[in-house]
C-alpha cells in the first residue's frame, strides 16, 4: 500500500536507508573474502533483493503496484518514467539485476583487480563494494521516495480542487 502522509514516507525512507547500508555491510564482507567471483554472486543477489525489497516497503513492488486502481497505476508508471527508473513497479529479476551491475562494472573490475595486492586489496575491494551497493540502494529509495512524494502531493491537490 502507498504510504498517504510525508511523515510515513520520511518514516520508510529511515527504515531503507538502514536496510541499505546493512546490505552493503555483507556485500564489503563478501568481497574481502579472497575467492574470486564470490563477491559478484553474493552482489548480484543482494541487490536483487534489496531493490525488491524497497519497492515493497515504498508500496512499489510489481504486485502492489497491479493491485491499484487504473488511474492511480498509470499516475505511479508516468512517475517512474519521468524520473528514468526501470525499477518501480516491476519485478526484479536476474536479467534487470545484470544490467544494473554492467552499470557499475567499473567498480567492479577495480575492486576484482585490487585483490591481487594482498591485505590491502582486500581492504579496497570492501571498501569498493560497500560504496557501490551503498550508492546503488540509495538511489532507488531517493527515486521511490520522490515518486510518492509526487504521488501524495498531487493526491493532496486534486483533493482540494474537488
Amino acid at each position: 500500500m502507498l504510504p498517504k502522509t510525508i511523515d510515513q514516507l520520511d518514516q520508510i525512507r529511515e527504515e531503507c536507508r538502514k536496510l541499505v547500508n546493512r546490505r552493503s555491510s555483507v556485500s564489503a564482507i563478501a568481497a574481502a573474502v579472497p575467492i574470486p567471483g564470490i563477491d559478484v554472486t553474493v552482489d548480484a543477489a543482494l541487490v536483487k533483493d534489496l531493490l525488491n525489497e524497497i519497492n515493497q516497503k515504498f508500496g512499489l513492488s510489481k504486485e502492489q503496484v497491479d493491485q491499484l486502481d487504473a488511474k492511480t497505476k498509470e499516475l505511479i508508471i508516468v512517475l517512474a518514467t519521468s524520473l528514468g527508473n526501470e525499477l518501480i513497479g516491476r519485478k526484479i529479476g536476474k536479467k534487470l539485476v545484470l544490467s544494473l551491475v554492467k552499470k557499475a562494472a567499473t567498480r567492479m573490475a577495480a575492486k576484482q583487480t585490487s585483490k591481487l595486492i594482498p591485505l590491502i586489496g582486500i581492504g579496497v575491494s570492501a571498501g569498493i563494494s560497500f560504496a557501490t551497493m551503498k550508492y546503488l540502494g540509495n538511489k532507488h529509495i531517493d527515486d521511490c521516495y520522490k515518486l510518492v512524494k509526487q504521488y501524495i502531493e498531487q493526491e493532496a491537490s486534486s483533493t482540494i480542487l474537488s
